[in-house]
């Protein structure tokens, strides 16, 4: 029997090379358990509903599964895989915005999405839960930019990508990048500029 634990010494490039070579289902776990909830949180950002980016994880992991072999060890592992997710996340986010029926459950998660309901932390020190409140509020105004600003300063703040490696996910220029990671902090620091009062 395959110990899963020894797996988690791999790196990425010899996880899929074990998956390419010899079909190793364990290495294509030890992936998915390692990116899961990383490409979550980037799939939700865009496409802002839960459904839906569990949904473009779990493509995005058949999509590695049966492209394995296209992966070459050209960019970094990681930089192939959110590529994969943030084109499924798009196209996720342009079916989302065809659909014309809303039912009162989507328009009440909405509601308590753009209200920014804050979990009951009364037990944590105040300087912890202020941090806590602050790093929500960050997160909040991210989501509302627009979706080339929040894709790019997604993927530079919070998931500490390169310039280079977000220019090849998002497939644009590293100095349309720069540019909008800069636009997205300045339009961040201007709308939150009362938290460090």
């Amino acid at each position: 029997m395959i110990n899963n634990n020894a797996y988690e010494k791999f790196t990425d490039d010899q996880l899929i090379r074990k998956l390419q070579k010899k079909n190793d289902l364990t290495a294509l776990n030890t992936l998915y358990n390692r990116y899961t909830h990383r490409l979550y949180r980037f799939a939700f950002r865009i496409t802002k509903d839960s459904l839906s980016a569990e949904d473009v994880v779990q493509e995005t992991m058949i999509r590695v599964y049966y492209k394995r072999d296209k992966y070459r060890q050209i960019a970094r592992f990681s930089t192939w895989i959110y590529t994969i997710a943030g084109n499924l996340a798009r196209t996720e986010l342009r079916r989302i915005k065809r659909r014309s029926i809303i039912s009162i459950d989507d328009d009440q998660h909405r509601y308590q999405k753009d209200v920014g309901v804050i979990p009951d932390d009364t037990e944590i020190p105040d300087d912890i839960l202020q941090r806590k409140m602050a790093l929500h509020i960050v997160k909040w105004k991210i989501e509302k930019l627009k979706p080339k600003f929040r894709d790019a300063v997604t993927l530079r703040d919070l998931e500490h990508f390169s310039y280079e490696e977000i220019s090849q996910i998002l497939k644009i220029p590293i100095g349309t990048v720069k540019s909008r990671v800069n636009r997205a902090r300045g339009r961040l620091k201007d709308n939150l500029g009362y938290l460090r009062k």
